[in-house]
């Protein structure tokens, strides 16, 4: 193919429709790696994110424990917990945007060892005893 047999082909209206193609393509790329980059927390927010997981969601988890008459759990794994997690999460003013697999991986790292501190709590404090108390 030579430059004569194409030129007819790229017709003013031909050129602009492909041209159009690519820039939306580029667009919805350039969309995409800005709204993720967006929703990636920074270290500030990543702290933020482990107080919400470490200190409100965890004393919610281990008090619903209570309540319940249940021990310590693999909270990390039990999926009902993941999406009571997500829920409480949509729900918070600042950490509701964030990607969910990075709030999931803090909620990994750190909702066990959280609970099991807060139900350590709860039983030297004697809330275990009367589960009335625990959901004050």
């Amino acid at each position: 193919m030579n430059w004569a047999t194409i030129q007819p082909m790229l017709t003013s209206t031909t050129t602009l429709l492909v041209i159009g193609i690519i820039l939306i393509i580029v667009g919805c790329i350039a969309w995409y790696m800005s709204n993720r980059a967006e929703a990636t927390p920074n270290d500030d927010q990543l702290a933020e994110m482990r107080v919400f997981v470490n200190e409100h969601f965890a004393k919610y988890v281990a008090r619903g424990l209570v309540a319940e008459g249940n021990g310590a759990v693999d909270v990390s794994r039990d999926p009902a917990w993941r999406k009571v997690y997500l829920q409480h999460l949509r729900l918070h003013n600042e950490l509701y945007a964030f990607r969910r697999d990075v709030a999931l991986r803090v909620f990994d790292q750190e909702i066990d060892s959280a609970v099991r501190r807060h139900l350590d709590q709860l039983r030297a404090s004697g809330q275990e005893a009367n589960p009335a108390l625990a959901a004050s």
